[in-house]
């Protein structure tokens, strides 16, 4: 059979605040569903600005190196993700020190998807020192998995030999994640419209709420739509609501993943809603696969690879992005 060890940051998602039983502490050792898991110290300041969330990402980086002291089995792969760019090069001299090949699971371009999404400009020393990192990982890697065709399309052109580089799609666990009988609306009429997971820049969550406020004055109170997540955009997102005083749009912070499957299970549909930027279509977002192994029915806006396996799969409808 095959061995596996974690190697993780102290818990800080969504919000970038380390949880309490976890702060200040160098090192954890635990075990995740009979894993055994190894958590080094976290900067922990929040999510609220780039560099706070960049901090986050340098520190466990660093402080990965840690593991070293406890490591002591026989590895034959290191497998580490990308973004953050920062767990590049300490995820190479952990494959080396451990004498293992290493594996680079590219989830997401980046710097392109950071910079296409205004977080970063291109040309900057920031920029230019990203795109270095990634073309690091993608050459000294061992082997290179993609998470979309676009992806290994990308990583292609910029030189990586193609048999280096494989396409392997993130999956759904059907045993959580699977269809309920339902008819349509809460049974008081009311039709639910809900984006759950990330209101990150990269989503057009605009585009919602104008669409929420053009059904609200012309009467139509059919339809509510739900913001279930966090993200860069939630809090400008609970603002507008309260500014348009929109009465058919609830804002609320993120669940647990295993609430996710009964809340896409009450909505009769889900939205995806993707900016008009090129990386996005080579993206294929976690939500898409949750409310398709749901059997709910999508509205997406976006282009590119979600939009063939939505038109593909008959999943729902696409709409242009904006």
């Amino acid at each position: 059979g095959i061995e596996v060890d974690f190697l993780a940051s102290m818990p800080s998602y969504p919000t970038g605040l380390v949880e309490p039983p976890y702060r200040g502490r160098l090192l954890v050792q635990e075990r995740i569903e009979d894993f055994p898991t190894i958590r080094t110290w976290t900067f922990s300041a929040g999510r609220s600005r780039p560099r706070n969330q960049r901090a986050n990402e340098f520190s466990f980086a660093l402080s990965s190196l840690l593991s070293l002291g406890v490591l002591q089995r026989r590895y034959d792969w290191v497998l580490s993700l990308t973004p953050p760019l920062f767990l590049i090069p300490s995820s190479w001299l952990l494959s080396r020190l451990l004498g293992a090949r290493w594996a680079l699971h590219v989830m997401d371009l980046d710097p392109e998807c950071t910079i296409d999404n205004g977080a970063l400009e291109e040309g900057s020393a920031t920029a230019r020192l990203f795109h270095r990192l990634a073309l690091f990982g993608y050459g000294r890697s061992d082997l290179v998995i993609a998470s979309s065709r676009g992806i290994k399309s990308r990583v292609e052109d910029l030189g990586i030999p193609s048999r280096k580089v494989h396409f392997v799609p993130n999956g759904i666990d059907t045993d959580d994640f699977q269809p309920r009988d339902q008819g349509p609306g809460t049974g008081d009429g009311t039709l639910r419209a809900a984006l759950v997971g990330s209101m990150s820049r990269r989503h057009d969550v605009e585009s919602i709420l104008r669409t929420a406020g053009i059904l609200q004055d012309e009467g139509d109170t059919r339809w509510e739509f739900q913001l279930i997540g966090a993200g860069s955009k939630r809090a400008w997102a609970e603002n507008e609501v309260a500014v348009r005083g929109l009465t058919n749009v609830r804002v609320t912070g993120p669940i647990p993943r295993e609430q996710v499957p009964s809340v896409l299970g009450e909505a009769d549909v889900v939205l995806v809603s993707l900016g008009d930027v090129r990386t996005n279509e080579e993206h294929i977002p976690t939500k898409l696969y949750d409310a398709m192994a749901c059997g709910r029915p999508v509205l997406l806006s976006g282009r590119g690879e979600p939009r063939r396996i939505v038109e593909a799969a008959g999943a729902g409808i696409v709409v242009e992005p904006e």
